[in-house]
């Protein structure tokens, strides 16, 4: 019986705008997470998704985080609690958008694995 065992850190459908930086001139955006299916057509397919997934943690996910930390480092001593928050926010927001990816390619993982036993 194949499974299909592959670790992934969620990301969500969701998109994440930044927080809104109107007076400052660094704005950071999240690109759009990739679209997990219901389920695969095939391992391969699975391969090919989990693939995409990575490499969206691996460049936009961490580009975005990159972006908030460095705005945090621009702001500097004199960020305000309001900046701050946001900044948290919006990287918790990506955490969250992580775990939900994770949590659709696991589902779609299951559902392959339901329909293709052996």
């Amino acid at each position: 019986m194949k499974k299909i065992i592959l670790g992934v850190a969620a990301l969500s459908l969701a998109v994440i705008a930044a927080p809104g930086f109107a007076d400052e001139e660094m704005t950071c955006r999240l690109q759009p997470a990739p679209t997990v299916p219901a389920t695969f057509e095939s391992e391969e397919h699975a391969v090919e998704v989990r693939n995409t997934i990575v490499d969206y943690q691996s460049g936009a996910l961490n580009d975005y985080r990159e972006c908030l930390s460095a705005k945090e480092r621009m702001l500097g001593d004199e960020i305000t609690p309001e900046q701050k928050k946001e900044l948290i926010d919006a990287y918790n927001a990506s955490v969250d958008l992580e775990e939900e990816l994770a949590a659709s390619f696991s589902a779609a993982a299951k559902a392959y694995n339901e329909a293709h036993p052996g």
